[in-house]
């Protein structure tokens, strides 16, 4: 079962980071940097979503719950 934590812990903070990664690249206007980052999010989000994983959605202020 630590196993399953470790993994679900690592594909939070995958997610965590691509968030990260798509709101400086979205403030630097970069779209290829965007589509990159978008493209990150995106892969990580559904290896959670087919892994059974919650991801917190982020709240208005830009912080995760």
């Amino acid at each position: 079962m630590a196993q399953t934590d470790e993994f679900a812990e690592a594909l939070l903070a995958r997610v965590a980071d691509a968030r990260l990664r798509l709101a400086e690249a979205a403030a630097t206007a970069d779209s290829h940097a965007v589509a990159e980052a978008l493209d990150e999010l995106e892969d990580a989000l559904g290896l959670a979503r087919e892994s059974g994983v919650e991801v917190p959605p982020i709240q208005r202020d830009g912080t995760e719950q």
